[in-house]
């Protein structure tokens, strides 16, 4: 089943806000959590997504911090 409209025009949409730490923590653990339930795809492209993220906010001055919270395990 291909995904809906709603889904297919926000794949396309260009984000221009950095990501807060919840916001890459949720990408994280939905990302492990699709790996552990045996959608190893689905979540290696989470996860490569996070890393993205982060890098495009280490490249602003964010990016991953100690104790912001994630990676956690």
């Amino acid at each position: 089943m291909a995904p809906g409209i709603a889904v297919q025009t926000a794949m396309h949409e260009s984000h221009q806000r950095e990501p807060d730490d919840a916001s890459l923590e949720a990408i994280v653990e939905s990302g492990v959590a699709a790996v552990a339930a045996g959608s190893v795809e689905t979540g290696v492209r989470s996860l490569r997504t996070a890393v993205g993220l982060a890098d495009a906010r280490s490249r602003t001055g964010g990016g991953w911090r100690p104790g912001c919270g994630w990676p956690r395990r």
